[in-house]
């Protein structure tokens, strides 16, 4: 288990175990690699919690441009990731 900022624990096995579950059961699961993006779903950025009324309208509008480039392509970031 690791931790994102403000000590919130992140347990991956968890969710992917949902993730592969629930696909198996509807029928989709492929098997193969995963490779999680933004664009799937498969990370996210943190919610901001009880920190949301403490970060700036300005800021949290500019996270949500940056996450859209991101997912779009019109922002590049380092990868050595297939995708």
């Amino acid at each position: 288990m690791c931790t994102i900022p403000f000590g919130f624990p992140v347990v991956p096995d968890v969710y992917m175990t949902a993730k592969v579950s629930s696909a198996a059961a509807g029928g989709s699961f492929k098997g193969g690699n995963y490779i999680g993006t933004l664009a799937n779903g498969g990370v996210q950025l943190a919610p901001y919690h009880d920190f949301a009324s403490k970060v700036p309208a300005a800021l949290q509008s500019e996270l949500a441009q940056i996450k859209a480039g991101i997912i779009s392509g019109s922002i590049q970031t380092p990868t050595k990731s297939p995708v």
